[in-house]
């Protein structure tokens, strides 16, 4: 988009310079919110939220390392830099989210409704 200013404007000279755009990926489980849920939220917090996201323990926060001024310490809380965000993405689509995908359907033919029944399954 900014080269379309690239007509001598010094705005897009100073984008190039001074900005960066660093590619990032987020990994999360976030289970179903459950009634026990919404009800510890309301009675601990007085917060009434009929949809409250949960989250398992879980997280892989992946950011290139392409900073145009200094790389923030982002690492404190766990992020990891690299130079190339894409193999992290494929390695969520294809092996984490695939297999999630092909528990559901083969689940889902055998009778089972839910994934996590399919997951307590001994015979898959």
């Amino acid at each position: 988009y900014t080269k379309a200013l690239d007509n001598g404007n010094t705005l897009y000279a100073w984008i190039k310079e001074n900005v960066s755009f660093p590619n990032s990926m987020v990994d999360r489980i976030t289970p179903v919110t459950s009634d026990l849920l919404i009800q510890k939220l309301r009675e601990s917090y007085f917060v009434d939220d009929v949809w409250p996201v949960n989250t398992e323990p879980f997280v892989q926060w992946v950011v290139e390392d392409n900073f145009a001024a200094g790389r923030p310490q982002l690492e404190r809380v766990g992020v990891q830099f690299v130079n190339d965000v894409l193999p992290y993405e494929h390695m969520k689509m294809e092996l984490l989210n695939a297999s999630h995908s092909l528990m559901g359907y083969l689940g889902f033919l055998a009778g089972f409704k839910y994934i996590h029944e399919v997951a307590l399954d001994d015979e898959y």
